[in-house]
């Protein structure tokens, strides 16, 4: 585990709390089109538990708007923007930010891979994510079982899915 890396945890947990709390039919809002036909996201945004056993909810670079100027369209997909609650106004603010902080620390750490490695040029791998907008996604993730309303995914995915923190 990477301890004192200076990302504040208690925010984004709370946010991600709060998220997981909405009712169904707010979330659902917030699916991709292949769990909700009126939204035309394709990646970004709320995954119910019946896809896989867990509720997700995937956030991106808050930089990304949604006016793509990717030539191709898979790439336009994939810089869809972070879909928020419009009754959780400071959500998208506040994985926004975790966005940003986490992907500071994830140039840090990959410079000092790229020390221990003996490279040179310690930007050597923190280089590949400043190509073009960052597109690298967050998922939140909460596991049925933890709602006794929601039924478990079984054994395997108990022990692979819930344990803390609820954040990938």
């Amino acid at each position: 585990a990477v301890v004192n890396h200076g990302v504040h945890m208690e925010r984004i947990e709370e946010a991600a709390r709060n998220f997981f709390k909405l009712p169904i039919e707010d979330k659902l809002r917030l699916a991709p089109h292949v769990y909700n036909s009126n939204n035309t996201h394709r990646f970004r945004g709320y995954t119910p538990p019946s896809a896989n056993g867990k509720e997700l909810f995937d956030a991106t670079n808050p930089a990304l708007t949604g006016m793509s100027n990717a030539t191709d369209e898979s790439r336009a997909y994939l810089e869809e923007p972070t879909q928020c609650p419009p009754s959780q106004p400071d959500f998208c603010k506040t994985i926004g930010e975790y966005w940003v902080d986490m992907m500071a620390l994830a140039t840090k750490l990959l410079s000092a891979i790229a020390f221990g490695l003996g490279e040179e040029d310690e930007d050597f791998f923190a280089r590949a994510l400043r190509v073009g907008p960052p597109i690298s996604c967050l998922r939140f993730n909460r596991c049925a079982h933890q709602d006794p309303k929601l039924k478990p995914a079984g054994a395997w995915m108990r022990r692979r899915c819930c344990r803390p923190p609820p954040l990938t």
